[in-house]
């Protein structure tokens, strides 16, 4: 379905023209960060951290750079439930809205009444038919600024690269490491970090986006595991994927959104590219572009546990390998 979905976006021109595509954009991103200002500011408490860290690199970064974000994924309201309780929405260019990814099996959900309904509630792509059906409703889904992937698929699959495609033009992308919702429950005990494995796609973004790399700035999540929270599987289930407990989303939650300091890997990169100068020519994973991609998620996740420390009081995680992690630095 993502291929076939990918040579559609090849083959058929926006619907509507580029003036009714921004504004359905527009109207899309405005409608459902209305409703989730009320979620998060009203029927729960909302604390942001830092958000001048991320509006500069939103608003005021260079002209034709790409900004990257990521985060840990905690529940289906994270997005756009964080990009509602941060930006001024309100006044933002169809151009500056985030693009970001989603699973097929969301993307495509037609077979459940009910979980359409969950996807209409806390979800930006209001799905009932599929993108095949009609061409405005490939509108209405592309006015998400969303882009499917497939689960199973490998990190070489097309729509991966048109991802990196709209952060090497400048735009900004955001994106999950951990690929999947990892909310509290997951975890044992208070001393293991709040924080699921990362898949090494992130790494393979960043990698493939040089010259023109982007600004990548990482933002911890906590407390929006209360507003969409799972069913909790058994301990010897708890690696598998689970299922919202509920399609309304709850109140009485405190939200915590940590934004963390602007950091590049472009001096990376150019290492990489002096010592292996075709390497990133091609899309193909290879066993030194995989190198190269672990080494920048692994730098990704040390980052992000300074967060998580910062949001749950652990001690500091030291580095495994210390000369290699200076990009945690701010710009």
């Amino acid at each position: 379905r993502c291929q076939q979905y990918s040579d559609f976006l090849q083959e058929n021109k926006r619907w509507g023209g580029a003036l009714a595509g921004s504004t359905l954009r527009y109207v899309n991103n405005s409608l459902f960060s209305l409703i989730y200002t009320f979620i998060l500011r009203v029927i729960n408490k909302c604390t942001v951290y830092r958000s001048d860290l991320l509006l500069n690199q939103v608003f005021h970064r260079q002209k034709g750079r790409g900004l990257l974000t990521y985060s840990n994924h905690q529940s289906m309201a994270d997005d756009p439930g964080t990009w509602a309780a941060i930006l001024p929405w309100w006044r933002m260019h169809p151009e500056q809205f985030r693009w970001s990814l989603c699973t097929e099996d969301v993307f495509f959900a037609v077979r459940s009444s009910r979980f359409r309904l969950t996807v209409s509630v806390v979800s930006s792509i209001t799905l009932l038919v599929t993108v095949f059906q009609a061409p405005a409703v490939s509108a209405v889904m592309g006015a998400g600024n969303v882009i499917p992937l497939d689960r199973a698929g490998s990190i070489d699959q097309p729509l991966l690269q048109r991802f990196l495609e709209k952060v090497k033009e400048g735009k900004w992308g955001h994106i999950y490491p951990e690929g999947r919702v990892w909310q509290n429950w997951r975890f044992s005990g208070e001393t293991e970090p709040h924080l699921g494995k990362f898949k090494a796609g992130v790494g393979k973004v960043i990698a493939h986006s040089y010259p023109n790399d982007p600004i990548v700035v990482p933002v911890f999540l906590a407390g929006f595991d209360g507003v969409i929270p799972e069913k909790i599987l058994n301990r010897t289930e708890r690696s598998t994927p689970s299922s919202p407990r509920t399609v309304v989303p709850q109140g009485g939650n405190h939200i915590r959104i940590f934004v963390g300091n602007p950091v590049s890997f472009r001096e990376k990169i150019k290492a990489f590219e002096k010592t292996h100068p075709t390497e990133l020519q091609s899309w193909k994973t290879t066993r030194p572009k995989i190198a190269l991609y672990r080494e920048i998620t692994e730098e990704l996740r040390h980052c992000m546990l300074e967060l998580e420390k910062e949001a749950y009081g652990r001690p500091s995680v030291p580095p495994k390998r210390p000369s290699r992690w200076p990009s945690c630095q701010p710009l």
